[in-house]
């Protein structure tokens, strides 16, 4: 089966990732082609931006695998776009440490190793434990009430067999975390991670039993967040981290050891 059979049916639902991103609606079939298509419909937003998101996002579905070779032909064909709009777009997944750049290779898929990962976690545990307590301390009650109402949409969604319906929600958590905490420096940092954040955070959330454990985590975060109280907020959201790195960083520890027999 061609390289670009096999991509239109594994994006099928692609579409909808898509329309979640750009804010717009679904365009009918007659503007953005067949529903499994890759190819990028005509928007606001510029086609650059628009190749770039559905690439970022088929990375973190693992549609490309790590190490896998993106031939630029390839892509233009089945995003329909130019040359340039799909350079441009791997330039930026590169500077988010998707994308890796080989000598005469060319692009690839970055591999996210045991180390990188540990380091990942290591930040994401001081940074969310630090906006934890600040969000005690200077959220609003309006900024509290939508934590807890987007806490809700997780305990609901918990058990989605798409994972990426709970990725969003907590997407929009962590927004409303970090926002409450009112520090636009503590923000910025985590902002700069959000990608390779979201790869790990697939990772932990597809195995078996995290559903459990992250409602509880979740609940805790709450919970100390209506009663302001800091330092149980930061102990919270830190173990929320530590919970997941418990479940990611074997996994990718065993994968090198693997590699490397």
């Amino acid at each position: 089966m061609g390289f670009e059979i096999i991509f239109r049916e594994s994006f099928f639902e692609l579409s909808a990732v898509l329309s979640y991103m750009t804010n717009s609606e679904p365009k009918d079939t007659e503007q953005s082609g067949d529903a499994g298509s890759m190819r990028v419909p005509r928007a606001a937003v510029t086609l650059r931006e628009q190749a770039t998101d559905i690439l970022r996002q088929a990375i973190i579905d693992q549609r490309f695998l790590p190490g896998e070779h993106l031939v630029e032909r390839e892509l233009c064909e089945l995003l329909g776009v130019s040359r340039t709009s799909v350079r441009e777009a791997l330039r930026h997944l590169e500077s988010e440490n998707l994308i890796q750049m080989i000598p005469h290779k060319g692009p690839v898929v970055a591999s996210l190793g045991f180390e990188e990962a540990r380091n990942i976690y290591e930040v994401r545990a001081a940074l969310e434990g630090l906006a934890g307590e600040l969000f005690a301390k200077k959220a609003t009650q309006a900024q509290i009430d939508r934590l807890c109402r987007i806490a809700n949409e997780i305990m609901a969604a918990a058990n989605d067999p798409n994972p990426q319906t709970v990725l969003e929600i907590k997407s929009r958590f962590y927004q409303a975390l970090f926002e409450g905490a009112q520090n636009d420096e503590c923000a910025r940092v985590i902002q700069s991670l959000n990608t390779r954040v979201w790869l790990l955070r697939r990772m932990s959330l597809v195995s078996p039993g995290r559903s459990k454990t992250m409602m509880h985590e979740v609940n805790r975060i709450t919970n100390a967040a209506k009663a302001r109280d800091a330092t149980e907020m930061r102990a919270a959201c830190m173990a929320h981290v530590e919970s997941a790195s418990h479940i990611v960083l074997p996994q990718l520890q065993q994968s090198e050891e693997e590699a490397a027999q």
